[in-house]
């Protein structure tokens, strides 16, 4: 029986040093198998946006020029006020309107991007109205004064609605001509975009 007890012994020994020294490592092991699976699960996300990211590229390169320059056209980089005067006055003259006034901010001329004065400068009339919005999207509050009959002007408006620019018309004023025959005067307060 001392053979059994002693061999009993040894065995709880050698379980209790076993224990001792192999639960760490147990612990190792499941802990770099649960390592093992998140890189894995990981790895599959990252296969996903690749090939997200090769389809929005495929579909990037399948954009024509002539739909990128319309974008840039209706949302240029810049408030580009004297391409839009030149623009607006092509379709004064295609409604059959007479361009009376107009009042366009000069950007750098006392006024930065986001419409604020520099040092002991005032602020030019129709300066871009202040800070960009969250979207990058900055505004130009343009005024301009046309003079023609109704029909001209709804000819204009329709051009205006067409054109290729983003352009929001805040306010419409108008005069009656003094005497019949006159033109009409239309007055536009409106906001042109750009980035």
């Amino acid at each position: 029986m001392p053979r059994l007890f002693l061999l009993l012994l040894i065995f709880a020994g050698v379980a209790g040093v076993g224990v001792l020294y192999l639960a760490p490592a147990w612990q190792e092991f499941t802990s770099l198998r649960q390592q093992t699976e998140n890189l894995h699960t990981l790895s599959g996300e990252v296969d996903e946006l690749v090939g997200n990211l090769n389809s929005v590229g495929s579909i990037i390169t399948k954009i024509k020029r002539e739909d990128l320059d319309r974008i840039e056209r209706a949302l240029p980089k810049g408030p580009q006020s004297a391409e839009f005067l030149v623009d607006l006055e092509k379709m004064v003259l295609t409604s059959g309107l007479l361009l009376r006034r107009t009042d366009v901010p000069t950007l750098g001329s006392g006024a930065d991007d986001s419409g604020e004065r520099k040092s002991g400068q005032p602020r030019p009339v129709a300066a871009p109205s202040g800070a960009p919005r969250a979207n990058g999207i900055k505004e130009v509050t343009v005024t301009f004064t046309v003079a023609g009959s109704y029909d001209a002007f709804k000819r204009f408006l329709a051009e205006l609605e067409r054109f290729t620019r983003v352009v929001t018309v805040k306010e419409l004023t108008f005069v009656a001509p003094s005497r019949p025959g006159d033109p009409i005067e239309f007055t536009m307060r409106s906001v042109i975009y750009y980035q």
